[in-house]
C-alpha cells in the first residue's frame, strides 16, 4: 500500500502537465447582451427611443443613485435616465420602483423624465416599503401586476 501511495506521489511530482494553466479552456468573453425583450414597453431602451414629450410608464427600475436621481433596468449595465425629482426619505439607491412621466432632453443632449410620479413596492398586509431589491416583476412581454404599491412622489 506504502509502495502505491509512493509510486503515486511521484508521478505527481514529477509530472507538471498536471498543474498547467495552459492546459484549461480558454474562458469566453463574449460581450454581454440585453435580453430579446429588453426594449418592450416600460423598459428604459424603449423609453429612450420615444419622442420628446411622449408620456412613458417604466416598470421595475432600479434606483442607481440620489444626485442626480438616476433609474436603470436591473438585466442590463446599459442606458441609465434621469428623473427629475428629489429622493424622498422613502427612497434609497437600489430600491426598485416604477416611474410614470413624460420623457425630455437636458440641454447637453441627456434624457430625462420630467413631471413623475414614483411608485413603490411595498411587501402586502403588513405596509412595509420594500427599499433593498424588491419584487422582480419585470415581466418579458407586459409588466407582472404587484397589488400593493405606495406612491412616493
Amino acid at each position: 500500500m506504502h509502495r502505491i501511495l509512493l509510486i503515486l506521489a511521484l508521478i505527481m511530482v514529477c509530472s507538471t502537465s498536471w498543474a498547467t494553466v495552459d492546459k484549461l479552456p480558454a474562458a469566453k468573453t463574449a460581450p454581454r447582451e440585453d435580453p430579446p425583450w429588453a426594449d418592450r414597453v416600460g423598459t428604459i431602451k424603449h423609453a429612450l427611443a420615444q419622442e420628446d414629450g411622449t408620456v412613458v410608464e417604466l416598470d421595475c427600475v432600479h434606483i442607481a443613485s440620489r444626485q442626480p436621481f438616476v433609474i436603470y433596468d436591473w438585466y442590463t449595465t446599459g442606458p441609465t435616465l434621469l428623473v427629475d425629482a428629489p429622493l424622498t426619505e422613502d427612497m434609497r439607491p437600489g430600491q426598485v420602483v416604477d416611474v410614470i412621466g413624460t420623457i425630455s432632453s437636458t440641454s447637453d443632449g441627456r434624457r430625462i423624465i420630467v413631471c413623475p410620479v414614483i411608485m413603490g413596492y411595498m411587501d402586502g398586509d403588513a405596509g412595509n416599503i420594500l427599499v433593498r431589491g424588491g419584487p422582480m416583476t419585470k415581466g418579458t412581454i407586459r409588466a407582472t401586476p404587484w397589488p400593493y404599491m405606495i406612491q412616493l412622489y
